[in-house]
């Protein structure tokens, strides 16, 4: 296959939706010889920060030399960002190489891979090919039945957070995404806990695998500073550190991965402050309030879940003072879109509530009539693209959120 073949072949993959479980990709892995097994992992699970926190991690070990791959998805505009190296995406062509190779044992199998089993493997396969010494492995949903957690021995094992999203996957508790969570957490293993209370099933799950349980001390991050240009803070001994993301948790995300690259050099690994100082400062992760443009200001946030949007109406109530933005905003059915309508509607100006192009997506007049129930002015449009560029004619700060899918409409508008 060559890339835009590679490309229709994982679409038409895709339509068999969504499937929690490990027995395809192991049966796939298998007949691939087991590519994963030779490669040195941290694995990162949580439900908000976990792709922050990835890229972060990712960046300040191959700026401490270690040729370090990053697997992370959704993509935003094209599949290429899912795999990296050292901060560089996986080629057209190697990607269509390494997916063609799968595919001739994928086909053979009687339960065919998922879309994202398939990726999965393409990972691992380009990981091994290019002979990483450490991968960055960021899980899609829970962790327990995520194609990701395959993997046996991890260097060490992340749990950002604990909250309520992917409930028809995981369950509608806390508990029951907690379970899903817990599942990465491996045999006399470390895990670092991100959280700022600890929950006991990560605790039970920890002693009973034998496993050192870290935590993230947040009394060592001071000094934040924070501007729509840079973010700056202190954690313990790293004085004056420095991000390119903006949003009020960012300093909190680095937080947790720098506790992590410090766990990883007590296990002998070669990081230093200057590779931490320089792998948080040029660290780039798109969609996390990213401000696209300034006059007006827009700013794109993949705040996807009501934990996620109520740490982005933070942001913008910090950012942007007493200015009430014009909001567009495009959810998945499976989300609690009347949770996140409660926490958008008190900082919003205006709603223009969009469809964003998924089959999972809800309709956006629906998604209207949700926040006029809040007093919210709110319009409804077919499309992501009429929705934004409607909000952007107002003149107005526009933040658009909801969904990481809208991303590939927006960037093209600007």
């Amino acid at each position: 296959m060559n890339y835009t073949e590679t490309l229709e072949y994982l679409k038409n993959t895709a339509k068999s939706g969504w499937q929690l479980g490990l027995e395809r990709i192991s049966e796939l892995l298998k007949r691939m010889d087991n590519p994963h097994k030779s490669l040195n992992y941290i694995h990162i699970t949580g439900t908000n920060g976990k792709g922050s926190v990835s890229a972060m991690l990712a960046s300040i070990l191959y700026s401490s030399g270690l040729k370090t791959g990053f697997f992370s998805s959704p993509h935003l505009i094209r599949i290429n960002e899912c795999y990296q190296i050292d901060g560089v995406e996986i080629s057209d062509c190697e990607f269509a190489d390494i997916m063609t190779y799968i595919r001739s044992f994928a086909e053979k199998m009687n339960n065919p891979p998922t879309e994202f089993e398939l990726m999965t493997a393409a990972a691992f396969e380009f990981f091994k090919r290019n002979r990483c010494e450490t991968v960055v492995l960021e899980c899609l949903m829970g962790g327990l039945l995520d194609a990701t957690n395959v993997i046996e021995k991890p260097l060490l094992s992340v749990i950002t957070n604990i909250d309520l999203d992917h409930m028809s996957y995981l369950g509608e508790t806390l508990d029951g995404i907690a379970v899903h969570k817990a599942g990465i957490i491996k045999e006399n293993r470390p895990v670092l806990f991100g959280d700022t209370e600890m929950n006991s099933i990560i605790k039970s799950a920890a002693q009973s695998k034998n496993s050192p349980l870290h935590r993230v001390d947040f009394e060592r991050l001071h000094g934040i500073k924070q501007t729509l240009g840079l973010t700056e803070f202190s954690f313990g001994d790293c004085q004056n550190l420095r991000l390119h993301l903006l949003g009020t948790y960012q300093p909190y995300n680095a937080a947790i991965a720098v506790t992590a690259a410090e766990i990883l050099r007590a296990q002998g690994l070669t990081v230093t402050e200057a590779s931490i100082r320089a792998g948080l400062e040029n660290v780039r992760w798109k969609g996390r309030f990213e401000m696209l443009q300034t006059s007006p200001a827009v700013i794109f946030d993949g705040g996807h879940n009501v934990e996620g949007i109520r740490k982005t109406v933070k942001s913008i109530k910090f950012y942007l003072a007493d200015i009430k933005p014009d909001i567009v905003i495009g959810v998945m059915n499976d989300k609690d879109a009347d949770g996140m309508a409660r926490e958008i509607a008190p900082i919003a100006n205006a709603v223009y509530a969009v469809t964003p192009d998924s089959p999972r997506a809800l309709d956006s007049h629906k998604l209207a009539e949700i926040f006029k129930a809040y007093g919210v002015s709110a319009q409804s449009f077919g499309n992501v693209r009429n929705g934004f560029i409607k909000a952007l004619n107002g003149g107005r700060p526009v933040v658009i959120l909801g969904s990481l899918y809208m991303y590939k409409d927006i960037a093209p508008c600007l």
